[in-house]
């Protein structure tokens, strides 16, 4: 897949977790769950991104975090694509229970990860 093919993809993702948003926000108490979980697992550079989702799933409202989720921008497309964050709003991580259809969620391979890899970056 091209780059671009990449960030449409985890863009699409990005939607399909707004959309499920739309009609079940426990998703996010789902996700902060999930990243709590994985804290006491995770290595030092993955705390610091657990640590921002924890922080971003707490202090945004649930319209800003939709919108956040779907601006298109590149720290939204890795966002959505990011495992530590996609996994709590489809069930345990890409590929696991939470979506159903073609192109929700849970159809999503670790390998939408844009921009190699960037995560969210902590505003200081």
């Amino acid at each position: 897949m091209t780059h671009a093919e990449l960030d449409a993809r985890a863009l699409a993702v990005a939607r399909a977790i707004a959309e499920r948003l739309k009609t079940d926000p426990s998703l996010v108490d789902q996700a902060r769950a999930y990243v709590t979980s994985r804290l006491a697992l995770a290595s030092a550079g993955e705390q610091h991104e657990l640590r921002e989702w924890e922080r971003i799933l707490r202090t945004r409202s649930l319209p800003n975090l939709r919108r956040f989720l779907v601006d298109g921008g590149e720290r939204a497309n890795a966002a959505a694509s990011d495992d530590a964050v996609s996994g709590g709003f489809v069930g345990g991580g890409a590929g696991g229970d939470g979506g159903g259809g073609e192109g929700e969620p849970s159809e999503a391979p670790r390998e939408t990860r844009t921009n190699a890899g960037k995560r969210p970056r902590s505003r200081r």
